[in-house]
């Protein structure tokens, strides 16, 4: 079978969508341990995604509930 343009396009934004939530939950216990003694920590990934203008970095401020609700809709099952 061949994989067409569109269908490899779409195989490497799927892969690339893998990498990017397992960056994201081995960041999340982590985090989660850094809020046991404060009340926000900052999530910080180099190099998540990159552009025409270079490498994309991902830094977000965090409190426990927010990363509590981070963590459910990003690892929620799909529907469909």
């Amino acid at each position: 079978m061949k994989l067409g343009r569109s269908s490899l396009r779409t195989r490497l934004i799927d892969d690339l969508d893998l990498v990017r939530s397992w960056r994201i939950a081995i960041a999340y216990p982590d985090s989660l341990q850094r809020l046991s003694t404060a009340k926000t920590t900052t999530i910080k990934l180099p190099f998540l995604t990159a552009t025409s203008q270079g490498p994309l970095h991902f830094t977000l401020d965090v409190t426990t509930a927010r990363l509590h609700q981070l963590r459910a809709t990003t690892f929620a099952p799909k529907r469909g």
